[in-house]
């Protein structure tokens, strides 16, 4: 069985606790474990169709109401780009009946369409809830709603609405039974009219507590031939979780219990935590108060996936929390700060991330499947496509101290995508990359106090990373943001052209520059994780002063990242300079980073730590960022800057040097057409034409036929003005006879850059003419290649060893990356290929060496 092991310092559980010390990742260890605590019983369906997790949103979203929110059109942007980055999977909306006065209040129809279209565009299924009353006139209220609904779905296209809810939490209001009835059967009828009845779900109740036996009871006996489920309300104090799981557990038994027609499913449309409450004009969430807002703080986080999950294991077929991201009542005496104002900045932490987690790592109407075990205090769920062998499962740990989690039935060697919420104590997402079962289908994760780990054989997008500007477009004035949050970057007389990685942008050092949206507020309360800038820079010409690679705009924005007249890197975060003792030289590609935990500033020059300061962060909430200029549009950039990303935490030591490294494809998957970059910088490889998997050097690896499989990258680095190196374990099943390929980039001027001869040498083709080893590749056994280049000599290696070396002119090439075969589509390779790795800077013969001797 294998385990990942984490040893982490002790989590302590406060309400007022945001931010915890870094703590330590040990690499995953084989050891023999006893049976696993947890099995999944993948054949066996709880839930057949599971819709989802999510989040609630409100009607006034748009209105001026909001705006007491620090909600205005200045910002809206950054909360609908954050809202479709959470791709929540279901979404609750009210429909406020205000909408119908346009004289009293003239944008509230307006705001709940646009609202509707926001849950449109980021993919979530949609329940509305009709809300407010009073029904004076029910048939003629129904109507109208029914024709909203109709201008919904089918005038405007937003197909999403499936679910339909008539008054929230109906148990606490003077609507007797009878005429909750009454509305239904209107409603369901006008629709049938209308054509849209059969694609859309009628659920009823939004019950509280109080009197749910009846309602469920009446509902069940009554109203089974129209309403299609069940919807609950549940809520709880932060330290009375046992009300929590007595809610879940009645609920469950009372719909059971119901005749066999009204069983029907049960939606939680609304659950979250309440804190203490605490002297305010606002009672109790108002944002003026000296108090951390509960929904700021890692307890409500922990306790919204461990509800999650309870509610999973008791099969209810969606959650969605009321507080994920925005919630603004028109009510006086209760309003919820859910996201808080426009200068405590977005997304809200951390109970987004959680949201998150939930919605990247699974679909919507997968099936919840039989998790069978007990553990005092450990949770597990799962989930599985009824379509496709793809799976997540969730772990999560509530015994007060770190510990280990065991779970069987996943699957002999099954590959699966790590995450990790809280790992580091932060409220945050770790990704921790590929793990993979073992031969008996377990894996043993050991988990900090109040985390939990999510794995998935998706391939989410990367979650923790906000903005990255990669500038291969080529051509036109925006520079696309690659994320899920769509910062784009408005380009000002940059001119594109060949980058590091693809494309880049060129800044001509007198009036180029490239401007975007507000991506992050280094100070803010809710960015408890700090955050990290990095980039690839290349200086054609230096001004003889300061030349700006980053800096954030607004009255308190500070330089990044800058190059001084020196040459050193510099940030002046904080209104202090922190200053790099290494140096960014002209017409060299650099790689330049900052890191910001909230306390200190780091600066990395090519993936190494090079020197850091203490600084406090200013606040800026409203500031975009300027790319290649200061605020002012002065201390220009020359040359090229590539890859700017932005993430929303303070990335490790090793994470750096990740980022500097290229790729790594280990090819451990066992099935599917893709192989994860295993860096986790989304490069996958595609596998072509029946290309497969196979037992490799390192667990597993790629089998190509010889007769047409072949893999592709996505492209890497350009090899001119690039140190790289790249290297690979291969072995031959049978010669052609022929050359036969290993890598190769595309592209018209693309070169072999690993190649085996018909004699069994290994060779090069960098740089137009052969370039050749001694020794030789034999047939059936693994051996490892590799290639370097310093920007002017080209260096192979066989089995560690140096084997020859050139002085070579390359040429630029911006093409993906061909796995055994040749852009003339022969030379294919015929074996395996495991553990390809591409690095952006030469490896020294002792790294070759050294990488030679961790496979062998």
């Amino acid at each position: 069985m294998k385990i990942y092991r984490k040893v982490r310092k002790r989590f302590v559980a406060a309400l007022t606790l945001l931010m915890l010390v870094p703590v330590t990742l040990i690499i995953p260890t084989q050891i023999a474990l006893a049976a696993s605590e947890f099995t999944v019983n993948t054949g066996t369906v709880v839930v057949s169709d599971y819709i989802g997790n999510g989040a609630e949103f409100n009607q006034n979203l748009y209105a001026s109401i909001s705006a007491v929110d620090g909600i205005t059109t200045g910002n809206v942007e950054l909360l609908e780009n954050e809202v479709k980055a959470m791709k929540p999977q279901i979404v609750r909306i009210f429909f406020d009946t205000k909408a119908f006065d346009t004289t009293n209040y003239p944008d509230y129809m307006s705001s709940f369409e646009k609202t509707v279209q926001l849950a449109q565009n980021s993919g979530s299924e949609i329940n509305i809830t009709y809300w407010h009353g009073p029904y004076t006139n029910v048939s003629q209220q129904m109507q109208d709603f029914a024709n909203e609904l109709y201008n919904l779905r089918v005038t405007k296209g937003y197909t999403n609405v499936k679910y339909i809810t008539i008054q929230n939490e109906v148990n606490s209001t003077s609507i007797t039974q009878t005429d909750y009835e009454t509305f239904y059967r209107t409603l369901s009828t006008d629709l049938t009219t209308l054509g849209i009845r059969s694609s859309i779900k009628l659920i009823g109740g939004d019950l509280l507590y109080n009197n749910q036996q009846s309602w469920f009871d009446y509902m069940a006996n009554n109203m089974s031939d129209v309403l299609d489920g069940y919807s609950v309300h549940i809520y709880w104090d932060y330290d009375n979780t046992a009300y929590a799981i007595q809610r879940l557990t009645d609920i469950r038994t009372i719909v059971d219990g119901e005749p066999m027609a009204g069983r029907k499913p049960v939606y939680i449309m609304e659950y979250g935590i309440r804190g203490d409450k605490i002297s305010c004009t606002q009672d109790p969430g108002c944002l003026k108060r000296t108090s951390i807002p509960i929904e700021d703080t890692i307890i409500n986080a922990y306790e919204h996936a461990w509800f999650t999950m309870n509610a999973m294991n008791k099969k209810f077929v969606a959650t969605t929390k009321w507080d994920a991201y925005k919630a603004k009542y028109d009510n006086g005496t209760q309003y919820y700060g859910e996201i808080g104002s426009g200068t405590d900045g977005y997304p809200m932490k951390p109970i987004y991330d959680v949201t998150r987690l939930f919605s990247h790592t699974s679909n919507s109407h997968w099936q919840l499947v039989s998790v069978t075990g007990s553990v005092t205090g450990k949770l597990v769920t799962a989930l599985k496509d009824p379509s496709s062998s793809n799976m997540a499962v969730y772990a999560l740990n509530d015994t007060g101290a770190s510990t280990t989690i065991s779970i069987g039935g996943l699957g002999a060697n099954k590959i699966f995508r790590m995450y990790v919420w809280n790992d580091n104590g932060d409220g945050g997402i770790t990704d921790e990359n590929s793990v993979q079962a073992d031969s008996s289908g377990n894996i043993t994760v050991r988990l900090n106090t109040q985390s939990f780990a999510a794995f998935t054989t998706l391939n989410p997008v990367d979650l923790e990373r906000i903005a990255n500007y990669k500038f291969d477009e080529t051509s036109g004035t925006t520079g696309a943001d690659s994320t899920e949050f769509v910062h784009n970057a408005t380009i000002v007389n940059g001119t594109w052209t060949s980058g590091k990685i693809g494309g880049s942008l060129n800044f001509n050092g007198t009036s180029s520059y490239a401007t975007t949206p507000h991506v992050l507020d280094p100070a803010s309360p809710s960015n408890v994780r700090g955050f990290t800038a990095a980039a690839w820079v290349k200086l054609d010409n230096s001004s003889g002063g300061v030349q700006l690679i980053l800096q954030q705009d607004g009255t308190n924005g500070k330089i990044w990242l800058c190059r001084r007249s020196d040459g050193t890197l510099e940030t002046f975060l904080g209104g202090t300079a922190t200053i790099s003792m290494g140096t960014i030289p002209l017409g060299t590609w650099t790689h330049v980073g900052l890191t910001y935990d909230g306390t200190t500033a780091r600066l990395y020059l090519n993936g190494v730590l090079d020197t850091s300061h203490n600084v406090t962060a200013n606040s800026e909430a409203v500031g975009g960022m300027i790319i290649g200029a200061d605020k002012l549009l002065g201390e220009l950039w020359n040359g090229e800057i590539d890859d700017v990303s932005i993430y929303n935490r303070k990335l490790t030591a090793q994470e750096m040097k990740d980022i500097w490294n290229s790729g790594w494809w280990k090819f451990d998957e066992t099935s599917g057409t893709t192989a994860a970059d295993s860096n986790g910088y989304n490069q996958a490889a595609t596998l072509v034409n029946g290309a497969n998997w196979t037992t490799g050097k390192m667990n597993g690896a790629l089998h190509l036929d010889g007769v047409n499989d072949y893999a592709t990258l996505p492209n890497i680095l350009n090899p001119v003005g690039n140190y790289f190196t790249a290297t690979a374990w291969v072995k031959l099943d049978a010669s052609s006879g022929t050359v036969q390929e290993i890598l190769q980039q595309d592209g018209t001027n693309g070169k072999i850059w690993l190649y085996r001869r018909p004699e069994a040498t290994l060779g090069t083709y960098l740089g137009g003419t052969p370039l050749l080893s001694t020794n030789t590749i034999p047939i059936g056994s693994w051996v490892f290649v590799a290639v370097s280049y310093d920007t002017s000599t080209v260096r192979l290696y066989l089995n560690g060893s140096l084997e020859a070396s050139a002085a070579k002119t390359l040429q630029s090439e911006t093409s993906g990356m061909l796995v055994g075969v040749s852009k003339t589509s022969d030379s294919y390779w015929n074996g395996g290929i495991d553990n390809l790795r591409i690095y952006n800077r030469q490896l020294s013969d002792n790294d070759i060496l050294d990488a030679y001797r961790l496979g062998r």
